[in-house]
């Protein structure tokens, strides 16, 4: 008899733009839910504005965590909000074996590096010349916090594109905050994000 494996899911759930006054509201509602307000917003591309949740399931398949994720889901639209996207990462240590749910999609590698930015020239031009894009979470009282991403569809150019970055970062003395790697395995509208990666 063989053990399934559970494996920690997050999931990025995006909603179409909203106004300014509705903001509080929003972040009054994950806090209910239990779940991470973010208010992305990307420096172009053709949406800049992305006001998601994030929610972590650990589960030994796909549609059971998305079945959870999902009740979440539904709370937010039936407060008024209309779901974008629906994104599911997991450890890429689980890439090999992992069936992917969404036929036809070809999933890809990310690593997010959150940094702090004193010069803001300098890190356009460190992501600029060794392919990192840019966000940053409104959230952030201070202003400071930049998420760094690289994303890869083929592992072996992912494995020696990050290093170099990385090590830019550190040589120049930029604070970096934390940093993760995932595996996206699910994403529902890969287009809005046409114009920034």
């Amino acid at each position: 008899m063989t053990t399934q494996t559970t494996i920690e899911f997050q999931f990025h759930i995006t909603f179409d733009n909203f106004s300014t006054d509705k903001k509080q509201d929003f972040i009054n509602l994950c806090n209910s839910e239990n779940v991470k307000p973010v208010m992305i917003v990307l420096p172009k591309g053709d949406y800049v504005n992305q006001p998601m949740f994030t929610k972590l399931v650990s589960y030994d398949n796909f549609a059971a965590a998305d079945n959870e994720v999902q009740k979440t889901i539904e709370v937010f639209t039936a407060a008024g909000y209309k779901l974008m996207r629906k994104k599911a990462e997991i450890p890429p240590e689980h890439a090999e074996s992992f069936p992917i749910p969404q036929p036809g999609f070809e999933p890809y590698l990310e690593w997010h590096c959150k940094v702090i930015v004193h010069d803001m020239d300098v890190v356009e031009g460190l992501c600029s010349e060794l392919g990192g894009h840019l966000s940053r979470n409104t959230l952030d009282e201070a202003g400071k916090e930049r998420f760094v991403t690289i994303r890869q569809y083929d592992k072996a150019v992912f494995d020696e594109s990050v290093p170099p970055l990385l090590n830019a970062l550190n040589q120049k003395g930029i604070p970096i905050v934390k940093q993760k790697f995932e595996y996206c395995v699910f994403d529902s509208k890969l287009e809005l994000d046409r114009g920034w990666a």
